[in-house]
């Protein structure tokens, strides 16, 4: 279901979305999988050392993962910029095959 959203009373043209965290990141937030941007700023999603689902084809083939779905890549979105993380970051994983 898609999230609701308002547009803000100041006419400003902004929209506020309430997002919810789809039920499958869930899962993968217990198994103990991490959330991160890509170099080029697309989300990945680690799980045991591998990438496990990611926003792009060419990221999904780095360990045969899955494709994100467009509501946990909005999801996703939004969390990662919610709590600091930028494509930049130096403390993020790097896959093997990631250009240095």
């Amino acid at each position: 279901m898609a999230p609701a959203a308002t547009q803000d009373r100041d006419g400003s043209g902004y929209e506020r979305r309430t997002l919810v965290a789809p039920a499958s990141l869930c899962e993968l937030a217990d198994a103990g999988a991490s959330f991160h941007f890509s170099r080029l700023g697309n989300v990945r999603v680690w799980l045991n050392g591998k990438v496990h689902a990611a926003e792009t084809e060419a990221d999904c083939r780095l360990d045969a993962g899955r494709p994100l779905t467009a509501e946990e890549t909005e999801y996703l979105n939004a969390y990662l910029l919610h709590i600091g993380r930028r494509w930049n970051d130096v403390d993020q994983p790097r896959h093997r095959d990631d250009p240095a």
